[in-house]
Formats: structure tokens, sequence, C-alpha cells
């Protein structure tokens, strides 16, 4: 069974990925558990666990409709007593529990999901059995003879989830004498994992040739009655299917044995700890269950209040429990401080995103919606008058001034344009008057480069107003 758990489109929380996979059969020692990621996820996350059930039982069946696909594709070249080189299935195919994406195929008239088989010559073994070959699927396996004639080739058609993988066998001559023609197609589903044999024609030759799957260790397998290493059955237009056990799925979790699902995929949004539990029953009433435990972290809060200054934009960080800050303007520029500013060249309304982070590496995003007129200082202190900077461009040096009118808390600072303060010009009370700094493009430590843009941040009584500078050589 493999679990995966995936955000939930509708919650601009974020959630950390977690896949698990958990593969079930009556057969307890085939179980297997592979973690991928970790079992953790942020308070307040939606999101879905998937459930791959797979089973190492299968019905075989000659009751379907004799249906060869007329697909055909690249020729593979065969000899007698060879094993192909490695084809690709074109996607996961899950035998007896194991996935594979590629196998190899036999002149003996088998496919392997293992390297280094062997063209298991020359009769139909009896299945099962630990010898090698193992991990198999026999559609004629006996004594073929390639190299005096048929042809075999190969083709994946469709597209995910419900793809094909086939091959065909074309007049391919069969012990002994060589005369007895075998041909027969072979499908294996991604949706299903089912086994198709659909066998034109199949002489009776009085050699020993086997029909049956057989899993990886030789110690299970399934075939057909009379068709296991035996020399008195023949095949004319039928299909023989193999397919793994149907079953049914109950969801519960460890509070309590309520049913909270019955479908593959589990939508949860746990606010606590919590481990699920995964209860599969297959159609011959074998059973499996598994335990997957959600460690839940607490998430941090997003959060800002704004200031527009003309053309700037203020964003002032009221989150909590964040230790990264990423900000996204909506105009292409971003920033990574915890309180950030934005220059906006054209007037609209621009979506303004703040994602925050905590220690636990969940996450939170809050997204406020500001009105940029370019007209003037909105919301502004009237004890405010004449703020300029001159010169605009300036080499060397800029002087900014402005006027109070009343006495008031005062804080110029400079930015760089990546929000990160450069300089503290100015703090504290002044009195009603006029005033006048100089910035030269240092830092506070005189070190740093002069040259570039600048943000000029100057906060009256709570009120921001600013200026845009550049400094060229």
């Amino acid at each position: 069974m493999k679990y995966e758990l995936v955000k939930n489109s509708g919650r601009v929380v974020s959630l950390l990925l977690i896949v698990l996979v958990l593969q079930f059969n009556f057969n307890s020692s085939k179980a297997q558990v592979v973690i991928k990621g970790g079992q953790t996820v942020c308070v307040g996350t939606g999101g879905y666990l998937f459930a791959d059930v797979c089973a190492s039982k299968y019905n075989v069946s000659d009751t379907g409709a004799f249906a060869p696909l007329p697909d055909t594709g690249q020729i593979l070249p065969m000899f007698n007593n060879t094993l192909s080189a490695a084809i690709p299935i074109g996607f996961n195919f899950n035998f007896f529990c194991d996935e594979y994406n590629e196998l190899f195929v036999s002149a003996n008239g088998f496919l392997t999901f293992d390297i280094g088989s062997g063209s298991g010559c020359c009769y139909g073994a009896l299945l099962p059995n630990t010898f090698i070959p193992n991990n198999l699927i026999a559609f004629a396996w006996g004594y073929l003879g390639p190299s005096a004639g048929g042809t075999f080739d190969y083709v994946t058609i469709g597209n995910a989830p419900e793809r094909k993988f086939i091959l065909n066998l074309k007049d391919v001559p069969h012990w002994p004498g060589f005369a007895n023609l075998v041909t027969l197609q072979v499908i294996l589903y991604e949706k299903g994992h089912t086994i198709e044999i659909h066998t034109t024609t199949m002489p009776t030759t009085g050699s020993a040739h086997t029909m049956g799957i057989e899993n990886a260790d030789g110690t299970i397998a399934f075939f057909p009655p009379g068709r296991n290493a035996s020399g008195a059955w023949s095949a004319t237009n039928e299909l023989i299917s193999f397919k793994p056990l149907d079953y049914s799925i109950a969801w519960s979790t460890t509070l309590d044995a309520t049913i909270i699902g019955i479908n593959d995929s589990l939508k949860i949004n746990p606010l606590f700890t919590t481990s699920y539990i995964a209860s599969v029953t297959y159609s011959d009433n074998s059973k499996a269950k598994d335990t997957l435990t959600i460690t839940v972290f607490p998430s941090p809060t997003a959060d800002f209040s704004y200031t527009i200054n003309g053309n700037m934009l203020w964003c002032h960080d009221q989150s909590s429990k964040a230790v990264v800050w990423e900000w996204d303007f909506d105009n292409g520029n971003t920033a990574k401080t915890a309180s950030a500013f934005n220059y906006y060249s054209k007037a609209g309304k621009y979506d303004v995103s703040q994602v925050v982070t905590n220690s636990l590496l969940c996450t939170d995003t809050a997204i406020k919606t500001v009105n940029i007129t370019l007209t003037g200082i909105e919301d502004g202190d009237p004890n405010i008058q004449g703020f300029t900077t001159f010169p605009n461009p300036f080499a060397g040096e800029t002087q900014i001034t402005y006027s109070l009118l009343k006495k008031a808390e005062v804080k110029l600072e400079v930015f760089n344009i990546l929000g990160e303060q450069v300089r503290v010009l100015f703090e504290g009370d002044q009195s009603a008057g006029n005033y006048n700094f100089t910035f030269n493009g240092y830092s506070n430590s005189s070190k740093g480069s002069r040259v570039g843009v600048y943000i000029i941040k100057l906060t009256v009584n709570g009120s921001i107003y600013s200026a845009r500078v550049v400094e060229f050589d």
C-alpha cells in the first residue's frame, strides 16, 4: 500500500509532502514499507492519503473474449535459447507486489523481470520452483525455435494511467521439428496490473510446455488447470487472464473504530498528531492493514499592515512564530526581510503576498490588495512639510531636508534596494523647525558600496514618507 500526502489546493497554508509505500498481500512476509520524506504536516493543513493496494494472489480466468489488439511494434531479434536485452515497459507494472519498468523475453516462450535469468531451455518447467528462471510470465514456455522462422515484436500504447505493453509472437516454430507454429499476444495493463494471454494457435507437440505466472523467489505460482509442465494441452483463439484479487478498503484511526472512508483516497485535516489505519479485505477474505502516524506541527501566522506613500509601499510585518519571510509585490519585485518596501512605476491595484516559515518548516501566506495612485502621501501627518532630497541623482552626497510645524517623534533611515537598512541618520524627538541631513552612500559602519539605488524613509509620529535616490560614480 502506498501513502502519499497531497496539498489541498483550496488552502494557502502549505504542507510538507509525505510519500509512504506500504505494500500488502496475504503473505505477511511480503508486506513492505518504504518511507520517503517525513511523516509530518502543519496544523490547519488539508490533504489526502492515497492507498495503492497490491495483492500476491491472482484470479486465473478463461471466460473473457479472445480479442488480440492489432498493434505491432519494434521487432525483437530472437534466436534459439536466448534471452533478450532489457525491454522498457513504458510504465511501472506491479507483479506480485513488486514494481518493474523493464522486462526480458526468452526465446523459449516466457518473459521475466529478472536480469540474467537464462532462456529456460528446453521445456516448460513445473511451477512453482525455486530454480532459475523465476519472476516470470510463461505464455508458451517450452522449446521454441525463432532461428527457424517467425517474429517477436513489442510496443507500448495508450496514455497514463491506461497504457498497455504488448508482446507479439507470430508463427514461431515449436519443437519437435519446429513445424508447429505459435502465434499469440501478451498484454500487461498499467491500470489494474492485469495480464492477458491471447493465443491464436498453440499446438500440442507432446513436449512439456507451461502457461502460468511465478513470483520472484519461486514459491508462489498461478496457472490454468492442465497447463503446468504438460505436453497435452493446446490452445486456439482463446484468452487466459491473470488478475490481482479485488479488494475493499476501510479507513479508521487509532482513536476509535469508526469508519471514516472506504475509497482508495482519504481526505484528512488533522489538528493534532493522528494515526490512520487502512484495513484491506481481499476477495478471498484474506486481510491486511497498516497504520500511518501523521505528526502535526504548529504553523506560523502570516499578517502585515502597510502604508502607501505615493509610489512607495511600506509593508510592516505583524506575523507570529516566523523565522523566514518572503514577499511578492505583484510587479516582479520580491523581498526577504521581515518588513519590506517596494517602489511602483505604474498606478493600479496589486496583490501583495507575504509567505512566512517557522523553524519547523511550516508556512502560511497572507495576501492583501493595495491601491497605488501615484498622487502623493496618503494618511500623512500634517506636521511635516517640504520633505526633499537634493541633488538626485547625486555623486558623493545628497542633502535631505524637511520642516516640522511642532515637536514630533522622528526617525530618518536609509535602505538599499533589497530592503536592508543601510543607515540611521536620526532617531528621537525633534522640536518645530527646519532640518537638514547629509547622506554619502555609506552604512553606519562606513562600509559598503556607495553606488546604487537607496530609499530614504522618514517616519514622523508613525506616518511614513519616502524618497528614492540614486548615487552614481
